[in-house]
């Protein structure tokens, strides 16, 4: 992992990008940063993530005096001409893919009393953008269609939006009611969390989930969802029962089994999580980001290490996909290490 960090450029992909580029790759190098720091312990990883932090908040579109073109108005986030017909537009799936690990970093710093004493100026102000970023989309949510659940609409599409988009954010209201405390956030994780999990359709051969990339308010969707979207509202569901909402123990079984019995059962890993699509690598190599699953089946890192290993630091995987999924690796192997000692399999499952 040390390897691959130092290969990073100093500034990633934090300096002049737009909201693709920064939730397609960017995003991948922050939660490298605390999934390294995580297995780690070294603090190191995390300046890097507070530098980028900075870096990404000043370009920023409100900062940079950008204008949403189809809201009509300066968005706290970052816009992109992609998916939008070439307007300019701050997609929710951007936002939270940006503002996740640096609210989880909020998190971490805030509980933990060596760490407030290194970064706790840095984190307080990181929060308050992240604030900013997640209240300019408050008008799009809406309460329903089910009892308990909650969604997003959408501007530009007029619809609720797909699961990966609601759920991307999703993460960062998780870890932003952890930080803080504050019952708004959890509202939203739980409401997203509910109408995510009355989505999900059960697999009883293999005891696994699958889900369509698009479910719709009417549960109309009957394709299953590609591996890398998927890993987004895989890990919401992770970091929701971590953090004990809505998600059991039963439920991230389930998702083990999504990868054990799913896309990863064969001889190649498959585009799609009920192993349908072929060997794709634009989105089978990006299966590392269900590694966390691990901690409930260890065959999770078995199966996926076989098929990863390949190709990590190779041309097919991309850099940053590379460093994030190493740095999953060696997390998951960190624990692994404690296993025999409850007290530290305790600690970070509080995480």
């Amino acid at each position: 992992m040390y390897g691959l960090f130092a290969r990073i450029d100093p500034e990633g992909l934090s300096v002049g990008s737009d909201g693709s580029e920064l939730a397609w790759g960017e995003s991948y190098l922050l939660s490298g940063f605390l999934s390294a720091y995580e297995a780690t312990g070294d603090t190191v990883f995390l300046g890097c993530l507070c530098n980028h932090a900075y870096s990404l908040f000043l370009i920023r579109d409100d900062m940079k005096g950008l204008t949403d073109e189809v809201r009509g108005r300066v968005m706290p986030a970052w816009g992109s001409t992609e998916y939008s017909e070439g307007k300019r537009y701050a997609w929710i799936v951007h936002a939270g893919m940006v503002t996740f690990p640096l609210a989880r970093f909020v998190y971490l710093v805030r509980r933990d009393r060596a760490l407030s004493e290194q970064f706790g100026s840095r984190a307080e102000y990181i929060l308050s953008r992240v604030r900013e970023t997640v209240t300019g989309f408050d008008e799009y949510f809406r309460r329903g269609p089910g009892p308990g659940e909650g969604y997003y609409v959408s501007t530009y599409r007029g619809h609720e939006l797909p699961l990966n988009h609601q759920n991307s954010i999703g993460r960062t209201f998780v870890a932003l009611w952890l930080a803080t405390g504050e019952g708004n956030y959890r509202m939203k994780a739980v409401s997203l969390a509910r109408y995510f999990r009355n989505r999900l359709r059960y697999d009883s051969d293999n005891d696994a989930y699958d889900w369509p990339y698009s479910p719709g308010n009417d549960l109309s969707g009957e394709e299953s969802e590609d591996v890398s979207h998927a890993a987004i509202n895989a890990d919401f569901a992770f970091q929701c029962w971590r953090a004990g909402i809505v998600f059991t123990r039963s439920d991230m079984r389930r998702f083990a089994g999504t990868v054990v019995r799913g896309f990863a059962r064969g001889d190649s890993l498959s585009a799609c999580i009920d192993g349908s699509g072929g060997f794709d690598p634009s989105i089978s190599l990006q299966a590392g980001r269900w590694l966390h699953f691990a901690y409930i089946e260890p065959m999770v890192a078995v199966v996926l290490y076989r098929h990863l290993a390949p190709f990590i630091g190779g041309n097919e995987m991309p850099f940053v996909t590379s460093f994030f999924t190493v740095a999953l690796f060696d997390e998951v192997r960190s624990l692994e290490v404690h296993k025999e000692n409850p007290a530290v399999r305790r600690e970070w499952f509080r995480r």
